[in-house]
C-alpha cells in the first residue's frame, strides 16, 4: 500500500517525534504517504499492528514476544529509572510494597516493565496502589510518589525533577540476577555526574531497547524503506544504535530483509 501507518506514542514524546522523523524520512526517499499515530505506547501499538491498523511500530521490546512482530532495527536503549521522594526511606525495590507507585499508564513498556521488574522481587501491583499515569504527567505540585520511568537517559523532564530536590534516582539491588531472569533486559549504570550533576555516585539499573517493528508478513520492500530512513543519513536521534552493532543483534529476531541488510554490511 502507499499508505503507511506508523504506531508512535502521545504527543511530544520521544517515540512520537521519533516517528515523525520517519516518516519525513520515508516521505522524502520513497513517495509514499506515511502518517503518524498517536498511542498511549508499547502495548497499544502492538495492537494496532497486529489488528492491521499500523503497518510499523515502535516498542520496548519488553512488551512483546518474538513470534508476534519482526524487527527491522533496535534504536536505543532505554533505562529503568525509579525515581523516589528524596527524604523518604525508600531504598530497594522490595520497599515500594504498600505505597502508591506511578507505574505508567496501562498500555505503556513502563507498565510492563514496571510489573516484571516487580513480579522479579516478589510483589504484584496488588501489594501497592498502582498509579495509572505516566512519570512526567505528575505535576510538581501534588504529593510526592515512587515512580518508573523507563526511557533514554538525560531526559530533560528528569533532571528538572533530579535538580527540584524532591527526587533521587534508587538503584536496582542484584539487576544481573534480572538480566539471567528476563534476556530482554541489559545492566545498566547511571554514572556519577549523570543528569547535570544531580546524580552523584553511580546508580545501578536494566535497560530495554526500543524497537522499530512490523509483522512478520511485512513486505521486503516496507522494511528496506524504513532501514533506509534510519541509517541514510545522520541525526535520527542522539544514542542511536550503530547499524554496525545492530549487526551483532541477539535479541528478537530480525525481519528476513532486515537480516540481510545487516549481514550485507562490510565487516572489519
Amino acid at each position: 500500500p502507499n499508505r503507511i501507518v506508523i504506531a508512535s506514542g502521545s504527543p511530544g514524546g520521544m517515540y512520537y517525534d521519533l516517528a515523525g522523523k520517519i516518516s519525513d524520512r520515508m516521505k522524502t526517499g520513497s513517495g509514499r504517504e506515511p502518517t503518524v499515530t498517536a498511542t498511549s505506547g508499547s502495548v497499544e501499538n502492538l495492537k494496532h499492528l497486529l489488528d492491521k491498523h499500523a503497518d510499523v511500530a515502535l516498542m520496548q521490546e519488553s512488551s512483546v514476544r518474538g513470534d508476534q512482530v519482526a524487527v527491522v532495527a533496535p534504536l536505543f536503549f532505554e533505562p529503568i529509572h525509579i525515581l523516589v521522594p528524596k527524604e523518604s526511606t525508600i531504598q530497594q525495590v522490595e520497599d515500594l510494597k504498600g505505597q502508591a507507585v506511578v507505574l505508567g499508564s496501562k498500555d505503556s513498556g513502563t507498565r510492563q516493565v514496571a510489573l516484571k521488574l516487580l513480579k522479579h522481587y516478589g510483589l504484584s501491583d496488588k501489594d501497592l496502589t498502582p498509579v495509572d499515569s505516566d512519570w512526567n504527567t505528575i505535576g510538581n505540585d501534588g504529593p510526592k510518589l515512587p515512580m518508573f520511568a523507563v526511557i533514554k537517559a538525560e531526559q530533560p523532564g528528569i533532571t528538572e525533577l533530579l535538580s527540584s530536590g524532591a527526587y533521587r534516582l534508587m538503584s536496582i539491588a542484584d539487576a544481573p540476577k534480572m538480566t539471567l531472569a528476563e534476556p530482554m533486559f541489559r545492566l545498566y549504570q547511571f554514572p556519577s555526574g549523570s543528569y547535570r550533576g544531580h546524580v552523584t555516585e553511580p546508580v545501578s539499573s536494566l535497560a530495554t531497547p526500543a524497537l522499530l517493528v512490523v509483522r512478520r508478513d511485512a513486505s521486503s520492500r516496507l522494511v528496506e524503506e524504513c532501514l533506509k530512513a534510519i541509517y541514510e543519513s545522520k541525526g535520527l536521534a542522539d544514542g542511536l544504535i550503530a547499524k554496525e552493532m545492530a549487526a551483532e543483534w541477539q535479541g528478537l529476531a530480525y525481519h528476513p530483509a532486515a537480516r540481510r541488510y545487516f549481514e550485507s554490511l562490510p565487516s572489519d
